[in-house]
């Protein structure tokens, strides 16, 4: 039997059993919110009317004068604004875990209950009124922070089971529907969220981001962000608009989102668009003249990818492969026989060559070279006909593969990946994937073919200038080793260009700096300020003769131009002494933060050009796995990614 508890001429049900609807023709609209239990005997108790918002048991005699007595009292005024509960969404999304869902918030219940911010009952006294308001407030947040964190979809709030869970932190609390819990709750919090990120991204240096990505029910969305170094030195990216591609859009609609996205937030600066390489965005670029950004991340998934398609090189050795998974796998104690190689070839039991990934496969060999003698010695070779020359395929291509493997995963698993570290990472993988005169032809393939994919999308001169002055701006990479001479010095040249350019707008003036000049000298952790000597003002009252002024042109130095010279003497005097530091280990955040004063050009510049990480909407899973409308992934997307401080 179901425990009841009396409260206040009702009961409060305190276990979970189903609510039926009410049998037969009603004209009532108040049994869209209540309902009856079974009793003992099996049959619906009606006596006793069932509140789906509340489970509280409202005593009932045929008419329908207490129950919206209850919805007047404990409701909303206006009863009108309640729909019929949708519950569809648990019939048409089998996959839907709900018992997650029940965990979780069964969680967040305790959670709260614990910290005593909620009762488990309510008094209707006027001395804990305002009190309970404030629980509810409470209550309130948790619930956005609940869908906002998930990303459930917003019918769940309307959910018999949930109003059930909720009821166990307070019953007296008035569950949202969905239209007030998006239109109200989740509105302010967007708009609280929105005006703390816009303080951050006015006047401030960014870099945007598109990327376009789908989710696990295959639908195509298109996001925005930007990336930037804040007032205080740190990394901070924002997710700002996300739209679905199932409507029509294309390139002309996405210059127009875009542009439309910039002047909502008031984006001035930006000059660099990092992309996925998708069509739709391209026009967006050769429109608003930005530099087109590749993603290193997505250029390594693309040369693995392109390895493992290329039919007439690979896939006889990776058809091999599968091969020996399967025969592995058919061994009557494969865990003995094959210990720790076992465990990692287990899960692709299913594997075929079209659905093999380049960093499973990467694993798996590297795997079965490690284990080579075991194989030996079992015969496997044999019985697998794997040759000499198929073991040195193995090799070539892990050969190949790995350096590819160790790159992605430094650019996946780091946050701290920047837009400096990508020379670096392409001058280590063209060392790795240098052709040598002992390669075997197999191998001299797969090394031309991956690199071609690996470094063709950074050949634009536009993008190889912008990590150029990246790497310069690193005081970990600032001495440039792994690029050549000429681009060393390209690379400084092009640095005064932007930094004037800079120095220029914010200053409002185009021409030479005719004001005091800071010398910095640093010495270990040691810091020297002084101003450089000032030029000795010549006097215009002293007579010249004629010879001054015919030898002028090779005893002097030439005049500067009254337009103003092509670089700033300022800025100029910034980057020799930069230049002239050593090159250290720390991270460039924290240098250029303890430097910010003495070089207040190159500083600012290091925020434009050190702000690129390896930010992607879609490589969280939640996002993948949620199941939004198109009219509410804008603002929970925005939520999700911006208001727990991503």
């Amino acid at each position: 039997m179901m425990s009841i508890k009396q409260e206040q001429g009702g009961d409060i049900l305190t276990l979970d059993p189903q609510i039926y609807k009410f049998p037969g023709r009603s004209k009532s609209s108040v049994w869209n919110h209540f309902g009856f239990q079974k009793g003992s005997d099996g049959e619906l108790d009606k006596s006793r009317a069932v509140c789906k918002i509340c489970r509280q048991g409202i005593r009932y005699s045929g008419n329908t004068t207490n129950l919206h007595c209850h919805l007047t009292k404990h409701r909303r005024e206006n009863t009108g604004l309640f729909e019929d509960l949708d519950e569809s969404w648990m019939h048409a999304s089998p996959d839907f875990k709900f018992k997650y869902v029940e965990a979780v918030v069964q969680s967040t219940v305790e959670d709260i209950k614990a910290a005593g911010n909620i009762q488990s009952t309510s008094s209707t006294t006027d001395d804990n009124k305002s009190g309970q308001r404030s629980k509810h407030q409470q209550l309130n947040d948790t619930i956005v922070n609940f869908f906002i964190e998930h990303l459930l979809p917003l019918s769940v709030v309307e959910s018999t089971s949930f109003y059930s869970m909720i009821a166990v932190a307070d019953p007296m609390y008035v569950v949202p529907d969905k239209e007030y819990l998006f239109g109200n709750l989740i509105h302010q919090c967007y708009n609280e969220t929105k005006k703390s990120i816009a303080s951050e991204i006015s006047g401030n240096e960014v870099i945007t981001v598109a990327e376009v990505w789908e989710s696990i029910t295959g639908e195509k969305f298109v996001s925005i962000s930007v990336q930037l170094i804040n007032t205080l030195w740190q990394m901070k990216t924002f997710l700002l608009k996300t739209v679905s591609l199932n409507s029509v859009i294309n390139d002309d609609v996405f210059l127009t989102l875009f542009k439309a996205t910039c002047e909502e937030w008031e984006i001035k600066s930006s000059t660099t668009l990092l992309n996925d390489g998708s069509k739709i965005i391209q026009k967006a670029i050769t429109s608003l003249h930005l530099i087109n950004m590749p993603s290193c991340t997505t250029g390594l998934l693309t040369a693995g990818e392109n390895l493992m398609k290329n039919q007439t090189v690979t896939k006889s050795v990776i058809e091999q492969v599968i091969l020996i998974i399967g025969q592995i796998l058919q061994d009557k104690s494969p865990a003995e026989l094959y210990g720790e190689m076992f465990e990692i070839i287990k899960d692709y039991k299913e594997i075929e060559a079209k659905t093999f990934s380049w960093t499973a496969f990467t694993s798996v060999i590297l795997c079965i070279l490690e284990n080579k003698q075991s194989f030996q010695t079992k015969n496997m070779d044999s019985k697998l006909n794997i040759t000499d020359e198929r073991w040195q395929e193995f090799s070539d291509m892990e050969a190949v593969l790995s350096p590819i493997q160790k790159a992605y995963k430094l650019l996946s698993d780091n946050s701290s990946v920047i837009s400096s570290m990508i020379l670096p990472i392409l001058r280590k993988l063209e060392m790795a994937l240098a052709t040598k005169k002992s390669d075997s032809e197999f191998m001299k393939v797969l090394k031309k073919a991956t690199w071609s994919s690996v470094s063709t999308p950074f050949n634009s001169t536009a993008v190889r200038k912008f990590l150029l002055i990246s790497s310069l701006l690193d005081p970990r990479y600032k001495d440039l080793q792994f690029v050549e001479t000429t681009e060393k010095s390209q690379a400084r040249e092009l640095l005064g260009t932007v930094a004037t350019e800079m120095y220029r707008e914010r200053n409002g003036k185009n021409g030479a700096y005719d004001g005091e000049i800071i010398v910095v000298e640093e010495s270990g952790d040691v810091i020297r300020i002084e101003p450089m000597e000032k030029k000795q003002k010549l006097d215009h009252s002293e007579n010249r003769n004629g010879t001054d002024d015919w030898l002028a042109d090779v005893v002097c130095k030439d005049k500067p131009v009254d337009k103003g010279s092509d670089k700033e003497e300022k800025v100029l005097v910034e980057i020799d002494h930069y230049i002239s530091t050593q090159q250290v280990s720390t991270p460039p955040l924290q240098w250029w933060s303890s430097r910010e004063n003495l070089y207040p050009t190159l500083s600012r510049l290091a925020r434009r050009y050190l702000c690129m990480n390896n930010f992607s909407v879609s490589e969280n899973n939640t996002v993948k796995n949620a199941k939004l409308s198109q009219e509410t992934v804008d603002k929970l997307l925005f939520l999700h990614h911006n208001y727990y401080g991503r």
